[in-house]
């Protein structure tokens, strides 16, 4: 398989096994995998694939012009390596379901792009909360007025360079909304909480 490959379509058998996969490790570029094949037949994928070969492709980067897609829905990346999100998010105003938020580094995706996505709702974790550059984005997330998320996952980096009074910052400007049933907090390095 060429490394410069950035689409891979294949036609899906019965049983894929792991060894029908190996060859995407070796191109670096991929951006998309579409499995091609009858919708009404059932197809079993060995769960090798998934978990030994994605993580090897490095970051996965969905496209920057996704915000076009304003009838989108649903949004499942959950299990990718996706580090950054497309800017002009926010102009999706009809997603009700986003797995993960993942905020980018260096000026990338910015925390407020959640604002506009009110829709949402069910599970959502935002990971990378490390990269966040500003606070003043996280006091724009309004994750207060998103009633419909009962399941919330604040996740750093366990690997950043400790700034605990900017992680403190940022986790207290977070402010979910009073119907949440689940808040996970992963690799948050300050040792207290404010009030």
């Amino acid at each position: 398989m060429a490394k410069r490959v950035y689409h891979i379509a294949y036609e899906r058998d019965d049983y894929d096994d792991f060894d029908r996969y190996e060859a995407l490790s070796k191109a670096k570029s991929v951006q998309s995998i579409l499995h091609v094949g009858s919708s009404f037949q059932q197809y079993y994928l060995s769960d090798r694939a998934p978990r030994e070969i994605l993580p090897e492709l490095g970051p996965l980067r969905l496209p920057d012009d996704m915000w076009k897609l304003s009838s989108l829905r649903c949004l499942a990346i959950l299990g990718s390596n996706v580090d950054e999100m497309p800017k002009q998010l926010s102009m999706l105003e009809k997603l009700h379901s986003l797995d993960v938020f993942a905020v980018g580094k260096a000026g990338g995706s910015h925390l407020a792009e959640l604002r506009g996505l009110q829709r949402l709702r069910g599970r959502l974790r935002i990971k990378g909360l490390e990269n966040v550059a500003n606070v003043d984005d996280v006091r724009e997330v309004g994750l207060k007025e998103m009633g419909d998320l009962d399941d919330l996952a604040f996740e750093f980096d366990c690997s950043r360079t400790n700034n605990f009074e900017k992680e403190r910052d940022v986790l207290e400007n977070l402010r979910p909304n009073a119907n949440l049933e689940k808040l996970t907090i992963s690799y948050y390095g300050a040792t207290s909480f404010q009030s």
